[in-house]
């Protein structure tokens, strides 16, 4: 009986090494899997003069300069706009909007297959940014006598245009728009 129980307790000895050599090795194992690393994508905006707002596809996203993260590479909008700046003299610089496309190609490490490794087995970090530098053009700010100037010419051109649609190409005058009845002329109490 206690040559029995000596042989049984060997035997559980060695399991238990046995078990404890096989989860150190899960361990060893299970540890570079917890600290994989991952690819970190940033968009990097600057405008000059800075402070334009970004809106990337339509979705508004800060001030330049501007750091944002992004998760799909391809093609996005950027819209800026800028507010305009006031001057010390009590001028106030203002800047055209623009819209561009901005192309967010991908790194030779994130095209499939190798993607897979890259974010999922790769023990460190990577870092792809883009950035993408804008000038805003600066718009000149018209005078009072400018502005006047261009409604007097837009008024001429909206005279003409009338005197155009009165008369047919052969000189005749063409009589004025007839009035719109607003009554159903299927009803038979029309007029």
């Amino acid at each position: 009986m206690s040559v029995r129980r000596r042989s049984l307790n060997r035997e559980s000895d060695r399991l238990s090494g046995f078990r404890s050599i096989h989860a150190a090795r899960l361990v060893a194992l299970a540890i570079p899997v917890l600290l994989v690393g991952c690819v970190e994508r940033k968009l990097i905006i600057v405008s000059d003069p800075p402070g334009a707002e970004v809106y990337l596809d339509s979705t508004f996203a800060g001030h330049t300069p501007l750091t944002l993260p992004f998760a799909h590479y391809g093609t996005h909008d950027v819209h800026l706009r800028h507010p305009g700046v006031d001057l010390p003299n009590g001028e106030k610089v203002v800047y055209r909007s623009t819209t561009e496309k901005a192309w967010l190609q991908p790194p030779w490490y994130e095209t499939t297959p190798i993607d897979f490794f890259t974010e999922h087995l790769w023990p460190f970090d990577l870092v792809d940014s883009h950035r993408f530098s804008y000038t805003l053009e600066r718009l000149t700010e018209r005078t009072a006598d400018e502005i006047a100037a261009v409604r007097t010419r837009a008024d001429e051109f909206r005279d003409q245009a009338v005197e155009l649609h009165r008369t047919d190409p052969e000189g005749h005058t063409n009589p004025p728009p007839a009035e719109v009845s607003t009554a159903d002329p299927r009803r038979r109490d029309a007029p």
